[in-house]
């Protein structure tokens, strides 16, 4: 049977269709739409009726889908609204080409959530609420890197505890254990002593390993306690005035540049960093040369950075580049140090986020940079 007049009827249908949609002719102008359409996209008639339309902000989207004209179906865009709130449409294209007309059709519904490749749903949000969610995405993901950084971290100090464990645990237990199967023979007095002797020596190269890896251990589990405001000038001066009789001995002279005054960090770790660079620098000196030391520090990026810069004996880093900041490594003959001062400090900043480097060359200097990530830091203690 034949419906007469269904043209009278066309108005009524397209608007009580719950997909929207409009037409293009030939020229990319909007020939026809319906309610739904003006709904969704949040429109008036009258910026459709606009040919300037397509700049407006609720088109962009689809905008560069008209543009390409191309037949398709089920394709799912992330359209922003003039009044600044996000929808997911479904959206399907496809051309009108006839004896009489060219043009295109797009007819789009709206969806409550989109699904992407990995499964995740994305619901219909404000501006304000994505602003806020991609900050929160951002958080975490700051969060993540900074976790997968200190895995990492913590697998190289495994790896250089159990370095220490063999070289300096192995070889006075065995000495120890060898000392102790030939004190049964052992006849003479005197033999018996520097026996004695040998075995103490090892016991104490053990205590003194076992000390400083306890004190490393204990670094890892508290490293988020007592956390506070430091501040660098203060710090600085009396790590200077503990080190007062060096001073005076070799004339040293101090130089300040703070342009970042307070860090966020374990006070008692800030010191004893401050402490063993500034100890260091008045220490391995240029004979016949007053030490010249100056501690700066800068914000770089997300992190603080402390430089202690001296202008003593200096580091062939060709050499000791690779031992530098190795357990109980020594670089200079005829200066008391057991070697364990730059290990502890790389232990220390690492385990709270950060990382220390050296810049230097025989006969000019040394210069320790010293970073703080305190944005990562503080990211996980709100963890």
């Amino acid at each position: 049977m034949k419906i007469d007049h269904a043209n009278n009827w066309w108005p009524a249908i397209a608007d009580a269709i719950e997909e929207g949609y409009f037409v293009i002719d030939e020229h990319d102008k909007i020939v026809a739409y319906n309610q739904p359409a003006l709904q969704i996209l949040h429109l008036s008639p009258a910026i459709l009726n606009d040919p300037a339309c397509w700049h407006s902000q609720g088109m962009q989207a689809l905008a560069a889908i008209a543009s390409q004209k191309e037949a398709f179906s089920g394709k799912e865009i992330l359209l922003e609204r003039e009044d600044d709130t996000y929808t997911w449409l479904r959206v399907n294209g496809k051309p009108i080409i006839t004896s009489l007309v060219k043009g295109y059709c797009i007819t789009f519904t709206e969806i409550a959530y989109q699904e992407d490749k990995s499964g995740t749903y994305t619901p219909n949000i404000t501006a304000e609420e994505l602003k806020n969610l991609l900050a929160e995405v951002n958080r975490k993901n700051i969060i993540l890197h900074a976790t997968s950084i200190d895995l990492q971290q913590k697998i190289k100090q495994l790896r250089e505890f159990n370095s220490i464990i063999a070289h300096n645990l192995r070889g006075p237990a065995t000495a120890l254990m060898g000392s102790t199967e030939l004190l049964q023979d052992v006849r003479e007095d005197a033999d018996r002593d520097a026996l004695l002797y040998h075995m103490k020596t090892s016991a104490t190269a053990i205590l003194s390993t076992l000390n400083d890896l306890q004190e490393m251990i204990d670094l890892q589990v508290s490293r988020h306690s007592g956390v506070v405001e430091c501040d660098l000038e203060t710090m600085v001066r009396q790590v200077w005035n503990l080190l007062r009789p060096q001073v005076v001995e070799k004339n040293a002279h101090l130089s300040l540049n703070l342009s970042v005054c307070t860090i966020n960090y374990v006070k008692v770790y800030l010191e004893n960093i401050l402490f063993n660079l500034i100890h260091n620098a008045i220490t391995y000196t240029r004979q016949g040369v007053d030490p010249e030391i100056t501690v700066s520090s800068w914000q770089e990026d997300e992190r603080v950075v402390l430089m202690v810069q001296d202008n003593g004996i200096g580091i062939d880093l060709k050499l000791h580049q690779d031992q530098l900041f190795r357990y109980k490594q020594k670089f200079h003959r005829g200066y008391e140090s057991k070697g364990i001062s730059l290990f502890k400090i790389r232990n220390q900043v690492r385990t709270l986020g950060g990382d220390i480097e050296v810049r230097s060359e025989a006969g000019i200097g040394s210069s320790f940079y010293v970073y703080f990530n305190n944005r990562v830091y503080t990211l996980q203690q709100d963890e």
